[in-house]
């Protein structure tokens, strides 16, 4: 094989290898810090809004029900035992780890839009939804029928809750409310109908830089997984080096023909560095792109690209580093041994 194609095909080894850290550091990383203190497991976009002043609004006077469907809106009440949940989105569905006799489903866009009082209970025992407590809630008119069941490893529980009812079927939005979109634009929108209402905002999205502390594995997962991973690299590293062995030939003749050190690494290596900064980039959008909607939004543009730089800086130190050993190597043996 031509010098050259070897060049493009360590290149496309380095390019795949990228995919292999985007996938590592994604799963292993991204999910544990989008998890860390993010109230209910929502997304990094997420915005918490506390009330200053009186707010009889419902949540069908900030939203538009029929338009506001890529939103999800939670609303905590002070001395009461259930949240208020406005999910078109779909974003708790998979919330429903207890599984109990007959038929559950989750909050349609019919139970928005005809205001039902519907929710979801904490099952600590089945025996507790046809007790005191659903009665309790149905005299408040609150809550009248049980749809689903979570339980306390749920991202919707919190202490001293024992509903979830559908926001639409309250009068009040609640002391604290938490939205939640990928949507931004649709976002600002909704936290400025509802600052003009008297909340104010408590926290937001904040940078996404990740910290020293935070790309330390955690776990036996995160070690093996990311143990795996980083041997690529020497591995690469060796790749790298019989190339330049088995081609020590033409690492002579340019020498022979008066060229250093520095000048030869830079003719024999244009090509191989084009294929890897431009086919590294796309398969980092690929990956990116096609996970999407697996990635936590914590893994964002800017963390994206640093991990992108510093794939290229490590491969292309370990390309160069493999030729100054061959290059050394044969300052050593002389020119004719080291040919021959």
């Amino acid at each position: 094989m031509a010098y050259r194609k070897q060049c493009i095909l360590c290149a496309i080894i380095s390019c795949l290898i990228m995919s292999s850290t985007f996938i590592s550091f994604t799963y292993c990383i991204g999910r544990r810090i989008a998890a860390k203190d993010v109230p209910y497991g929502l997304s990094e976009n997420y915005m918490k809004l506390v009330r200053e002043s009186l707010c009889e609004k419902s949540v069908e006077e900030i939203i538009d029900l029929e338009n506001d469907t890529n939103v999800t809106i939670i609303s905590e009440y002070s001395n009461e035992n259930y949240i208020a949940l406005y999910d078109p989105r779909y974003y708790f569905y998979n919330e429903n780890p207890v599984q109990s006799i007959g038929e559950r489903r989750y909050f349609s866009k019919k139970d928005y839009l005809e205001h039902t009082k519907t929710g979801a209970a904490v099952a600590w025992s089945e025996s507790q939804l046809f007790g005191g407590n659903i009665q309790q809630m149905t005299q408040k008119g609150i809550c009248e029928e049980c749809i689903f069941l979570i339980d306390t490893s749920s991202k919707l529980y919190q202490s001293g809750i024992d509903y979830i009812v559908n926001m639409t079927s309250v009068e009040k939005m609640g002391e604290t409310i938490y939205i939640d979109s990928d949507d931004t634009e649709k976002l600002q929108k909704i936290e400025h109908r509802l600052v003009s209402e008297g909340y104010r905002v408590a926290e937001k999205k904040q940078n996404t830089w990740i910290k020293i502390e935070d790309i330390i594995p955690q776990s036996l997962y995160e070690i093996v997984v990311f143990a795996a991973n980083a041997a690529l690299y020497p591995i690469y590293a060796f790749a790298c080096g019989m190339m330049f062995f088995y081609n020590r030939r033409i690492l002579k003749i340019n020498k022979l023909c008066g060229g250093t050190s520095w000048k030869i690494f830079c003719h024999l290596s244009e090509r191989y560095f084009k294929v890897n900064i431009i086919g590294s980039a796309i398969m980092t959008l690929v990956c990116h792109v096609f996970m999407k909607n697996a990635v936590p939004q914590y893994v964002g543009i800017w963390s994206t690209v640093c991990l992108y730089l510093g794939h290229v800086l490590v491969t292309g130190f370990l390309f160069w580093f493999s030729y100054i050993c061959n290059m050394q190597v044969l300052e050593i043996r002389g020119t004719k041994a080291y040919v021959k």
